[in-house]
């Protein structure tokens, strides 16, 4: 089991690593004025002990980790999701699930909209 998760996080990694470092080398060909899109990163949420397929509690932390060095890298605004939610986890999210409660859904959609809201 250890391996293959170790496995699974290493082809997230690079997958996640290589679509984030594709579109900001897009972005550094076009020029910054070429379509006045602004790149801004979320990353991942919690997730709570027992999901399945399975997802240990500290994948996230690993994600978003590796995903976080190459937003500063290349100099791309990070929305942190992860933060926001995890004092509040268990009133936000529905147990053993990735998902969120209706207001948990909330507090990240009023989030999403507001660093979006202050990029334009």
């Amino acid at each position: 089991m250890k391996t293959r998760h170790t496995i699974r996080f290493a082809i997230c990694c690079f997958v996640s690593m290589m679509a984030v470092s594709l579109v900001a080398q897009a972005q550094e060909a076009a020029g910054p004025k070429a379509s006045g899109a602004k790149l801004i990163f979320a990353t991942t949420t919690p997730y709570p002990k027992g999901v399945r397929p399975c997802r240990l509690p500290e994948d996230a932390v690993h994600y978003n980790t590796a995903a976080l060095k190459i937003m500063k890298a290349n100099h791309i605004q990070v929305n942190d999701l992860y933060s926001l939610v995890l004092p509040n986890l268990k009133t936000l999210q529905k147990p053993r699930n990735v998902h969120f409660k209706k207001e948990g859904s909330k507090v990240l959609a009023d989030q999403v909209a507001a660093v979006i809201q202050s990029a334009l």
